[in-house]
């Protein structure tokens, strides 16, 4: 299996969301994090845009997505392997 890597990977947590995005023109499905927080150690994130989403695969504690982003201009084939955290009690 091939795991690409085009930009430096990072741990974000936030509540996964499925809405609509215009992308070029076209409105298209995208999955993104909303409320998101970095991992300890971390500088402050925006949620990266994974645009029509497919789910691949169900696990216990795992979802896993396919689609694409689009980094400086270019769109990238992606997969997301999304982990189900417990809740953080909210300050």
């Amino acid at each position: 299996m091939l795991s690409p890597r085009y930009r430096p990977q990072r741990g974000i947590r936030g509540v996964l969301t499925i809405g609509a995005r215009v992308v070029e023109g076209r409105t298209v499905a995208a999955a993104f994090l909303m409320r998101v927080e970095p991992e300890q150690g971390y500088e402050p994130v925006e949620s990266p845009v994974l645009y029509e989403p497919r789910l691949l695969e169900v696990l216990d504690d795992q979802l896993r997505l396919s689609g694409w982003e689009v980094v400086d201009r270019a769109h990238h084939a992606q997969q997301w392997d999304c982990f189900w955290l417990p809740e953080r009690p909210r300050r």
